[in-house]
């Protein structure tokens, strides 16, 4: 999601009908797996201390359709479930025996879905605009490893889960440099807006001595860019186009109402996938 997470120009960088030569006609349909192999730098580092991310792989399906070589409609769906990756840190606050740390070892489960319409100009240029949904959690309520320090406090309850819901839209630009006959660059670029909800975990003093979880929701316009450069080669006797490149993604959330300022946010690594043509 899983990307971004999330933007948009992947999936137009997997559309092998943009991306190579092909017979006239008026549909061709592209289905495939696509995979993001990435490192996270996550916007709440800011909130938490300690904060460590294992590298994580996304990955999912790809379907698209095109009209005339000229205008393509796609869906690409990332996710993590069946492999999450391990995610660590450090809530730190103030008790009635003084500051406390609590050690928090989860996983990441992340989840992103992109639709995105696309029109080629020229032999190069392409334009794209569409939708994008970024969802992820750091576990879920009461599965995550806790440990408190010093020993003299106790965790009440169990921890509640750091979540993300972003909802937004991305618009951009493709352009194609052929290398050979079946071998293609492309080198692309999206501006990315969400509306971001963020669920940050948090504790609080019960009773003396007795530390309890909540979690609070808060509300962010995110403001983001994403960059993408990719190799394609098309094997022309099973129809299928084989791309390996690489996707940068940053993201500048800005608060709404009490929301707490937040690091931006990096998500960046190396991208595969196999999109075969019907």
């Amino acid at each position: 999601m899983k990307k971004i997470s999330a933007a948009l120009v992947t999936a137009v960088l997997l559309s092998g009908t943009i991306l190579i030569p092909q017979q006239s006609q008026a549909a061709t349909f592209s289905a495939g797996m696509y995979g993001f192999y990435t490192y996270w730098n996550p916007a709440w580092r800011s909130v938490y201390s300690n904060t460590k991310n294992d590298p994580m792989l996304i990955w999912g399906p790809f379907l698209s359709v095109t009209f005339f070589q000229k205008l393509s409609f796609s869906a690409m769906f990332l996710q993590n479930r069946t492999n999450m990756s391990d995610s660590s840190y450090t809530i730190e606050d103030n008790g009635s025996g003084g500051p406390y740390t609590i050690d928090i070892d989860t996983t990441i489960d992340r989840n992103e879905l992109d639709l995105t319409s696309n029109y080629k100009f020229s032999s190069g240029l392409s334009l794209f605009m569409g939708c994008k949904f970024l969802f992820y959690n750091l576990g879920h309520d009461g599965d995550n490893q806790r440990t408190i320090n010093p020993a003299t406090y106790n965790l009440y309850s169990t921890h509640k889960a750091t979540r993300n819901n972003s909802t937004g839209a991305a618009a951009g630009a493709s352009y194609s440099i052929p290398l050979s006959d079946n071998l293609v660059f492309t080198a692309g670029n999206a501006l990315v807006f969400f509306n971001t909800m963020i669920e940050l975990a948090s504790s609080y003093e019960v009773s003396p001595g007795n530390i309890d979880f909540e979690s609070i929701s808060y509300k962010y316009k995110s403001l983001g860019d994403n960059v993408t450069g990719t190799f394609t080669y098309y094997i022309p006797a099973v129809s299928t186009t084989l791309s390996l490149g690489g996707r940068f993604q940053v993201l500048k959330h800005f608060s709404e109402g009490d929301a707490p300022s937040l690091a931006n946010d990096y998500f960046y690594g190396v991208t595969l996938s196999a999109i075969l043509h019907i």
